[in-house]
């Protein structure tokens, strides 16, 4: 369970940190999200790169994203799907 475990001058947790990725083919946003103490993190709703003309499948979506990881110093400890996406293909494997 995702639990932030900094607590801020309130002694209120901090809240977790999230950076939203669009991929405009599919119209799908992802998301980075990671408590910003631990820096443990994880990914949501993925993208593959698919090309229905060639059947070729590609990664730069995620690898943008576990770029942008490696950037804020996250790592990514779970990638999760909300739902089953009829729209893309995951990324999650």
């Amino acid at each position: 369970m995702f639990k932030p475990s900094h607590r801020n001058s309130g002694g209120h947790h901090a809240p977790p940190k999230i950076r939203a990725f669009f991929d405009e083919p599919t119209n799908t946003v992802s998301y980075l999200v990671w408590d910003p103490a631990t820096k443990d993190g994880a990914v949501i709703d993925p993208v593959l790169d698919w090309d229905h003309k060639s059947g070729t499948a590609d990664t730069a979506f995620a690898d943008r994203m576990v770029k942008a990881a490696g950037e804020e110093g996250v790592a990514i400890r779970w990638v999760l799907e909300t739902h089953a996406h009829a729209d893309h293909l995951t990324a999650a494997c």
